[in-house]
């Protein structure tokens, strides 16, 4: 009988990814029960297919950390794993390919191809935003994130991964003003237009408790960036480092004033440690 049960268990099968270098695709979302951008009236689920990922990672990859128990919900054995599964999977096939989503393509070669593309990494009230991502292969698959989204999902990062077991890296980002950075910049001063390829500081971290990605790659992660994208400015940080601690606290501050409760997020924690905390939204 239970042989019969986990027959029943249909699982959606891969988004397709054939997609050209530094090409992008974006799927906007009606089915997530949020509507970040009220003008397209959508939620945003981004793919890019990146360059000189063979090259820096020479096939290192990082598996999902069998240690963190609530992940064996996902990668376990048995019909109540495999349920989650297709759960999961059902999710990452919404987020990127849903059949109500209007799509959106192009090709990115500047850092500031990039930071147009994320609208500077913000939303039309300046809340800032916080994206999860997982490279897997050669494809940046990400979307924006906090602890309003997802949030029954045991893993973010597997829905975007596809449940995959091993990812080439995995972890979070951000584009922050450098004013804000160091906290000169005026909380309400919302023109987001107005900043240039100066401004923005492009971070990024190994911010994943599915993975727990190693920290020693940062720095060809920094490089993957910097190769794929002309002239962005990036800083690549182990989740515990202070300075991104101190980041998030910046953009903690400064989405607060602007009464930013719809991506609330938990700098400093572990994804492991952010489902053991209450969510008080």
């Amino acid at each position: 009988k239970r042989h019969e049960r986990e027959e029943h268990i249909k699982e959606s099968p891969e988004v397709e990814d054939d997609i050209a270098e530094n090409q992008f695709i974006v799927n906007w979302n009606h089915n997530t029960g949020i509507i970040l951008d009220e003008a397209l009236g959508g939620y945003p689920a981004y793919r890019i297919r990146l360059k000189y990922v063979d090259d820096l990672f020479e096939g290192e990859t990082q598996h999902y950390d069998k240690d963190y128990g609530s992940i064996q919900k996902i990668f376990g054995d048995g019909v109540h794993c495999k349920a989650s599964r297709a759960a999961v999977k059902a999710k990452h096939k919404s987020l990127y390919k849903g059949f109500a989503n209007r799509v959106e393509t192009g090709t990115l070669k500047k850092g500031r191809d990039l930071e147009h593309l994320l609208r500077n990494g913000k939303r039309k009230n300046g809340e800032i935003l916080v994206f999860t991502y997982v490279i897997r292969e050669d494809i940046l698959w990400f979307a924006p994130t906090g602890e309003n989204f997802l949030k029954d999902m045991v893993s973010k990062h597997a829905v975007h991964s596809n449940c995959a077991k091993e990812v080439t890296y995995s972890g979070e980002f951000f584009l922050i003003d450098t004013k804000l950075a160091n906290g000169l910049k005026d909380n309400n001063d919302n023109d987001s237009e107005s900043e240039n390829d100066e401004d923005l500081i492009f971070v990024i971290s190994n911010s994943s408790g599915t993975y727990k990605p190693n920290k020693d790659l940062l720095p060809k992660l920094k490089k993957l960036f910097e190769k794929n994208f002309e002239n962005l400015k990036v800083e690549a940080y182990d989740q515990e480092e202070d300075n991104y601690i101190e980041y998030g606290k910046a953009i903690e501050r400064h989405n607060e004033s602007l009464d930013g409760k719809l991506f609330k997020h938990l700098f400093g924690r572990s994804e492991k440690q952010r489902t053991e905390v209450p969510d008080d939204s």
